[in-house]
């Protein structure tokens, strides 16, 4: 079983599954880094981050060292409040 822990957010939405994603987008290279919050909205959050030379591997129409927002959208378990 799973207990709380395992569905903890960080920054009201960095879980688990969502910072060990972020970590291989580093660790392949996709992202040279991934720093501090931008924006925090009732959704999601954005990052500011570098695309670096791996990102070519996504498809993505993105350039080595381009800057990038990366959006993350906050996890279900949440509760939203009035």
């Amino acid at each position: 079983l799973k207990g709380s822990e395992d569905r903890a957010t960080s920054e009201q939405v960095l879980d688990p599954r969502t910072r060990l994603i972020l970590h291989k987008l580093l660790q392949r290279g996709a992202l040279q880094k991934l720093e501090g919050c931008l924006s925090t909205g009732k959704e999601a959050n954005v990052y500011y981050a570098v695309a670096g030379a791996g990102i070519a591997d996504l498809n993505a129409d993105v350039e080595d060292g381009q800057e990038l927002a990366v959006k993350v959208y906050k996890t279900s378990i949440l509760v939203f409040r009035d």
